[in-house]
């Protein structure tokens, strides 16, 4: 006896199947690449009331840097640059203004990066999707032992440390700072230019900026005096604010490809 027929529904529903098959997107190619802490960015500085600073220390508590498409155009005019951190320089409470873009691209975890002492150190391998990049993303967080810090470490418990020497009126002292910024706090959009093909090779410096191409500073509208010779910053000075929110500013960080 001969099995009936399939019935023209069930005939349509295989073939819609089929099709829906033979149309799936594949998945888009990914690629690794190794994120590094990058100094390069970490150079003497004279700020706009005549301090010159040199950094010795340089760490910050980071997690989770993410790499975007689609963001907002970073500017390459330095006088537009130069007004609009005028314009906001006191408004940073919304790091990044909103320059995010869709993520295509990530490195989660917990990293400490040390851009003094730690040039070139590796901080994972980052997983990103073929596409055209310009911009990065990551959250400020407390450090911890669990991080790899020794007991006592200084950084314990703050989100960057900041020291080196300061110039002023002829003289020259030390100076100390343990930034706090809130506990999973974005910052967003800073500039990572880069098309990622299947072949590209690339490594990823996280760059801290102390000094703009345009002349800003990490440093600008702080003044110091020299009255003695080790300068602690603590919370509720005019400096400690000011770096508080220099450092929230996605201006002062990139994401520079290296060969």
């Amino acid at each position: 006896m001969l099995a009936d027929p399939p019935s023209i529904p069930h005939i349509l529903t295989a073939a819609a199947g089929a099709l829906l098959l033979a149309c799936a997107p594949s998945p888009a190619p990914r690629v690794e690449l190794a994120v590094l802490s990058d100094g390069a960015g970490i150079v003497p500085l004279t700020n706009d009331r005549g301090l010159t600073v040199e950094l010795t220390t340089c760490r910050a508590a980071i997690a989770d840097l993410v790499l975007t498409t689609s963001g907002e155009f970073h500017d390459r005019s330095a006088l537009i640059s130069r007004l609009r951190r005028a314009l906001l320089s006191d408004a940073w409470a919304h790091p990044g203004h909103a320059a995010g873009g869709e993520v295509i691209g990530e490195l989660p975890g917990r990293f400490i990066v040390d851009w003094c002492g730690g040039d070139g150190v590796k901080l994972g391998d980052a997983e990103l999707t073929v596409g055209d990049y310009n911009g990065a993303d990551f959250t400020f967080i407390r450090a911890a032992e669990a991080d790899g810090l020794p007991p006592g470490d200084p950084l314990i418990g703050h989100t960057l440390e900041l020291a080196g020497a300061v110039t002023v009126d002829g003289l020259t002292f030390n100076f100390h700072a343990l930034l706090d910024q809130d506990d999973g706090r974005a910052l967003i959009g800073a500039p990572f230019e880069l098309e990622v093909d299947a072949a590209t090779t690339a490594t990823l410096g996280l760059q801290l900026l102390t000094r703009l191409p345009d002349g800003a500073t990490l440093f600008d509208g702080i003044e110091l005096s020299a009255d003695q010779p080790q300068l602690e910053l603590l919370p509720g000075d005019d400096a400690y604010n000011r770096l508080v929110r220099a450092t929230q500013s996605h201006d002062f960080y990139r994401v520079q490809p290296r060969p």
